[in-house]
């Protein structure tokens, strides 16, 4: 449903890539990033065609990338300021990488992380604030230079899929120390 209305996938290992394959994405619909990568995971990638986010400078070694800036903001987050001000600062940066070293940037992907209401007391994150304050920034920074048109992308899994799901699990291992730990 979600590939229909156009959305592509942020995929962090090999069986998120094989999932988005057999749903029949590739290219810029798949964004890999992840973090301990195996070459495995960055060949699966690239036979897809994905955008590849290096995680670690030590990755270059497997492979030439060009062309993106990404950055994680954070998880849950419910300050809509937060995703705005990322975003001015991703678009000062690429101004400035831009103009001093002479790079042509394709896109920027301002990252995900927009929260959910868990509790009764939160409200719900407001999306158009964010648009508008994130449009008005690319307009002040970025319109009008070499380097619009600048594609945006943005990560938004949990918002759009976090309020229809539900996490089933059994715990496995109970470690009782000064703390209860369990693990799923």
């Amino acid at each position: 449903m979600l590939k229909e209305e156009g959305f592509g996938t942020d995929c962090s290992s090999l069986l998120e890539l094989l999932l988005a394959e057999k749903i029949g994405l590739s290219g810029h619909k798949i964004m890999f990033t992840s973090n301990d990568t195996p070459a495995q995971e960055y060949q699966k990638a690239r036979e897809l065609e994905a955008v590849i986010n290096l995680d670690d400078i030590s990755h270059l070694s497997f492979l030439e990338n060009h062309g993106g800036l990404h950055t994680m903001i954070a998880s849950n987050e419910l300050d809509p300021n937060y995703f705005i001000d990322t975003a001015k600062m991703l678009f000062d940066l690429v101004v400035e990488i831009s103009r001093s070293l002479d790079i042509h940037f394709e896109f920027i992907n301002i990252g995900g992380g927009i929260g959910i209401p868990y509790r009764p007391e939160q409200a719900p994150v407001d999306i158009e604030y964010i648009s508008r304050g994130i449009k008005q920034a690319y307009r002040e920074e970025i319109e009008g230079s070499a380097l619009h048109p600048l594609k945006l992308y943005m990560e938004t899994g949990r918002m759009i899929t976090g309020p229809y799901g539900y996490l089933v699990s059994r715990v496995l291992h109970i470690k009782d120390t000064k703390k209860v730990y369990t693990s799923r």
